[in-house]
């Protein structure tokens, strides 16, 4: 699946330490991490993560790839 990642493509992302699955854009791919750049997340996961954040997710983490047209609730 890491290798199946692009940089600078849009990723539905769930992580343990979120409430609610988020938008992140890939950043960085390597065999130990992934970063990930929160580009949309739930009103619950504002209060403790920022838009525009960069974050380290495990490859499990990752849940689809969405199109450049996608919706997010």
């Amino acid at each position: 699946m890491v290798q199946d990642l692009l940089v600078g493509k849009s990723y539905e992302v769930q992580t343990k330490d979120f409430h609610r699955s988020f938008v992140g854009k890939i950043t960085d791919v390597t065999k130990e991490n992934i970063l990930v750049e929160i580009e949309h997340l739930s009103l619950v996961d504002s209060e403790m993560f920022k838009m525009n954040s960069l974050i380290k997710v495990d490859r499990f983490d990752i849940k689809r790839q969405l199109e450049d047209d996608y919706f997010f609730s």
